[in-house]
């Protein structure tokens, strides 16, 4: 059971039982055992604090190696922790759209992107078109209620610029680059959605 565990004791857990697998000579991971991960870590991205996940987001931590070792457990963590990090930047930019006041919200914009980044760097996220685009759509509104009122236009250009950084962070997928492709033979063989280049029109 990995509920209760802090990162530390985590990722001990997780090597002892790669460990085990090489020296048994099993595959990575037993079916078995991958089904049990899914489902414990599907719930514990849900609940884990922010400073739990930036902990979580690194190559050495439990979380990353589960990824590296498992396809499937993958698809789970990146589709829950997608699903987070889309909803909290939603969450963000609708408060932007009822208080109007960007600058009250850069903190947590702010950290949003230094969270999300480390996710994407330490290959456990790739977002879909679909979260991106509705991340983009949540931005669009608020952009445009900022130009209808001349009270807050002021405020149109710099919703646009968080527009175009948000949507460029979330198609990136950087899990393969060329030293961590090296590093992890797995990694290298996981099929990856197609790279989503960010498009602006005037």
């Amino acid at each position: 059971q990995l509920r209760n565990r802090g990162s530390g004791e985590l990722r001990s857990v997780v090597r002892a039982i790669i460990a085990l697998h090489h020296k048994l000579g099993l595959a990575l991971l037993e079916p078995s055992l991958e089904e049990s991960f899914c489902k414990e870590l599907t719930s514990l991205v849900k609940v884990w604090s922010v400073d739990r996940l930036v902990l979580e987001f690194d190559h050495q931590a439990g979380l990353s190696q589960l990824c590296d070792a498992s396809n499937a457990v993958w698809e789970c963590v990146n589709a829950e922790v997608s699903n987070r990090l889309t909803d909290w930047i939603c969450d963000i930019v609708g408060s932007i759209r009822h208080s109007k006041n960007l600058e009250k919200s850069q903190a947590d914009i702010t950290l949003w992107k230094k969270v999300t980044q480390r996710a994407i760097g330490a290959g456990i996220v790739a977002f879909s078109a679909t979260a991106r685009n509705r991340a983009i759509d949540v931005f669009t509104r608020c952009y445009d209620e900022c130009v209808a009122s001349q009270e807050f236009l002021h405020e149109a250009e710099a919703v646009d610029n968080l527009l175009f950084q948000v949507a460029v962070i979330m198609g990136a997928d950087r899990r393969l680059n060329s030293v961590r492709a090296d590093a992890i033979p797995q990694a290298a063989s996981r099929l990856l959605p197609p790279l989503i280049r960010v498009m602006t029109c005037s």
